[in-house]
């Protein structure tokens, strides 16, 4: 069973330096107030506060921007750097022929099950276990200048 994190601008990310934009960690959802957050990683009992004895936990949260969350993919690019759903990201693929073909700017994405990278390129989807290399450049939030308009326009 793998471990699913996400990841999310902090509600308050306009008011933060650009290091502390992004939260990664568990969501936490209200559902009463529709309040979405993540309880940050490496934020371990150690580090929380034990209240009373009967063994409750204070433990630290972020309130998140639910329209930024995105869920961690399970795999690093060449950079071991972590791979998240609405990444973009270069992609060199080699498709089992003799050379390697550079397919440019794509965004990772969830569809049906699966993780891909899917773009404008020949309007096409690279399902991501057989990728050759990528390397993560950015996201739709931050750089949303790295995709043009038609990035949606692919064939499954």
């Amino acid at each position: 069973m793998r471990e699913i994190l996400s990841k999310a601008k902090r509600k308050n990310w306009r008011e933060l330096p650009k290091e502390r934009w992004w939260v990664e960690g568990y969501v936490i959802k209200d559902d009463i107030t529709g309040q979405v957050f993540i309880h940050a990683q490496g934020n371990s009992v150690n580090e929380s506060q034990k209240i009373g004895e009967e063994g409750y936990l204070r433990f630290v949260a972020f309130e998140v921007d639910p329209e930024t969350l995105c869920q961690y993919t399970g795999q690093t690019d060449k950079n071991r750097q972590r791979i998240w759903e609405n990444d973009t990201v270069t992609v060199i693929d080699d498709n089992g022929n003799s050379g390697t073909v550079d397919t440019g700017v794509w965004e990772v994405e969830f569809l049906e099950g699966n993780w891909y990278v899917s773009g404008n390129v020949q309007s096409s989807l690279y399902d991501i276990n057989n990728v050759f290399q990528i390397e993560v450049k950015g996201n739709i939030f931050d750089n949303p200048e790295m995709l043009k308009e038609d990035r949606h326009a692919y064939c499954g």
